[in-house]
Formats: C-alpha cells, structure tokens, sequence
C-alpha cells in the first residue's frame, strides 16, 4: 500500500532549448543588421516558442501516477520481484515521451520509460529489487521526467511516496552462538548411547558397542541377527527458551547507539529463525515492547515476532529490574537468551544468578552462563558486518 505525497514540478531550459534562444537571438540579429524581415520573422518565432512550449512541458507530467505491486514481507538484502505501473488518468489527451525514476527500484535500475501513453492507460515493468533497510513505513522519492514537446525544455515532477511494507531484519547469527545453540542436536552414537534417558521417540536399532546401557539392548533383534543391538532414540528437543532484548546501559550513553541497534535486531532475527528451524519454543520480551511477553508457538506467533522486530525503536533504560521481573514472571526455561546494542561488560554486573543456562549477546562479544558458574567468554569477534547484502 501505498500514499503518494506533495508533488511538485521544476521544469529547466534544456541544452536544445539554450541551443534554440541562442540561435533565434543571433538570427534576429543578423535580420535586423541586413536587413531582411523574414530572417527577423523567424528568429522570433524561436524565441516565442520557448516560453509558448512551457505550459505544453508541465501539462505533459500531470494526471500521471504511479502503483507497485509487492508481496507482503521481506527480509533486509532479500531480492524479490515487484511489478511497476505507470497510470495516465487523463480520460482525454495522452502524454509523450515520460521517464520514471523511481527511488524504491534502487541506484541500479531507471524505473520505466515510455515515448507514447494514451489516455486512462496504464504501462508495467517487472523487475527484482531488495529493500536495504528493515521498518514497516518507507519514505521513497520518485519522479516523472519528460523532455516534451522538441525537447525544449527539461521538466520534473517530484513526488514523496509512503509505502506500506514490511521488512525483517536481515538473520545474522555468529557461529559461536550457533554452534552453541545447535549443540543438543548432535547425531553423535556415543552421545545417543550414554544419554541418562531415553525420551526421545525410537528411530532405530545399531550394534551394540563398547559402553553401551545394558537397558539400551534391543533382545528380539539381537536374537534374529545373533549379535547384540541397541535401540536409537531421537535426541528430545529443548523444551522452552526465553528471549529478551534490552537497552541497559548503566551510563545512558545513547550516542551512535542507531548502527548497534540495527546490528542487534539482525541477531534476534537469526536466533528467531534458528529456533524455527529447530522447533524450538520460545517467549520473547523486549524493552522496546514495553517488556509485553510474546508467545512464540507456531507460524502465526513467529510472524508477529518478526512483524514487532521491523517495527522496534530503541528504548534506552539504566535499571535491569523491568528484565529481572519479565524472566521470572515466564516461569522455568530450559536456556535463556539476553541479547543487546550495549555491550555485555557494561551490564553484566546488574545480573543475578539464573536455575538455568544464560547466554548474554551483543554486537560486540558473547558469553554463556551456566548455573553456579561464572561468565564463560565465548566469543569477543562481532558478527559478520551489518552492511546489508
């Protein structure tokens, strides 16, 4: 959806129309020196014709507009193919020789040009652009060029669009934090043989091998094959996360905060998406949700988390007690999530112990936290760069 704003039209002498007052005044010279009347006649018919040419040069770019058709969410970098319409509503003349630039294609593309456009219709261009900034409203310039009529003179119409579209943060994930995070779901036989349980639903049977549960042994397949097998159980999943973001900073010091809080909205992006990949549970709060807990469940819940990330705007706090009550007010979690635009040493030393595993993140460092321990750092590299794909 789309609202089109002020519009406004420059027109400009063109290097032809310089080209012609030149002339015409020179000729108009010249017939007056020699003198001969038709010389003069002429040179001043090129000069009324400039002035006579521009009302016919800023009628030519009125009644025109401009519709896109896009699909309904993407991600920052994401290409997608969107279709441009060029609309004359002008039920009685046409319009010649119109140039779109338009703001939304990006620097690479010219928008749509087109030398005849009758009245009440309408010309498409299908092309593949990305947007390169997340955000649910977008300012976007276009314009319509024209060079009409004898390319007298250079006309403009600006117009300030306001599209309606909504667009994810790009999923940025390090690979400390995914090799952490994906580490229950190793495949590993040795890992499977020597689980405390087996809750995970049977997938199948394997020889038995030194270390192996006694309870794990497989009897009617073991006396079909006569040798020992063990029953294979599928790794459980982890139960339930709990994802936090905040802008705690004991010091308030929101200055060129904006780059670190784009990055960080990257990274909850790609722990979202992770936690989906892996049918992964979560709830989610957020300082710049008024630390409302969302349920994160199924496709519907993981829409509307993405849909609150495109929309966030920074919240600046110093005290930590809004996040300290928001995870306990969630009940237990297998593993929790606090992730930030500040770095992890400025508010580390307001965090109380937690029953269960802690990883804190930023773009700056990243460090877990297991129950009755201190802060192991993982890892003190930032993510991959926040420049968009």
């Amino acid at each position: 959806m789309s609202r089109q704003g002020r519009r406004h039209t420059v027109s400009r002498l063109s290097s032809r129309g310089g080209m012609l007052a030149l002339i015409s005044f020179l000729t108009v010279t010249v017939g007056a020196l020699i003198p001969d009347p038709d010389v003069v006649r002429a040179g001043l018919f090129g000069l009324a014709l400039i002035p006579l040419s521009w009302p016919l040069a800023r009628w030519n770019l009125s009644r025109l507009s401009i519709q896109r058709a896009l699909p309904q969410d993407c991600f920052v970098g994401q290409l997608f193919s969107t279709d441009l319409l060029l609309s004359n509503n002008s039920h009685l003349l046409p319009r010649f020789s119109i140039e779109l630039e338009d703001g939304f294609a990006g620097p690479s593309e010219k928008g749509l040009s087109t030398p005849f456009l009758a009245q009440g219709t309408t010309v498409r261009r299908s092309m593949a652009t990305r947007m390169l900034r997340r955000g649910t409203h977008h300012r976007i310039r276009c314009g319509f060029v024209s060079e009409f009529p004898l390319g007298i003179w250079h006309s403009r119409r600006e117009i300030r669009d306001h599209i309606e579209f909504t667009v994810f943060p790009r999923p940025v994930l390090p690979r400390a934090l995914e090799d952490s995070a994906n580490a229950g779901f190793s495949d590993a036989d040795i890992i499977e043989s020597n689980r405390p349980d087996s809750s995970g639903d049977l997938h199948g049977i394997r020889r038995f091998q030194p270390g192996d549960r006694l309870k794990m042994i497989h009897w009617p397949a073991s006396a079909r094959t006569s040798e020992l097998m063990v029953r294979l159980y599928d790794r459980p999943l982890p139960h339930h996360y709990f994802i936090a973001y905040h802008s705690i900073s004991p010091t308030l010091t929101d200055n060129d905060r904006a780059e670190a809080f784009e990055g960080a909205m990257e990274l909850v992006c790609g722990l979202f998406l992770n936690c989906k990949a892996n049918a992964i549970p979560f709830d989610f709060a957020a300082s710049f949700n008024d630390w409302r807990t969302l349920r994160v469940r199924d496709a519907h819940s993981m829409d509307a988390a993405l849909h609150l990330l495109a929309a966030a705007r920074r919240t600046g706090e110093r005290d930590p007690a809004a996040l300290i009550r928001a995870i306990a007010a969630n009940g237990y979690h297998t593993r929790i999530f606090l992730l930030s635009d500040v770095p992890v040493r400025e508010w580390e030393p307001l965090l109380p112990e937690f029953p269960c595993e802690v990883t804190c993140l930023s773009i700056f460092d990243l460090r877990i936290r297991r129950p009755g321990r201190i802060f192991r750092m993982v890892s003190a590299t930032p993510p991959a760069s926040q420049s968009p794909a």
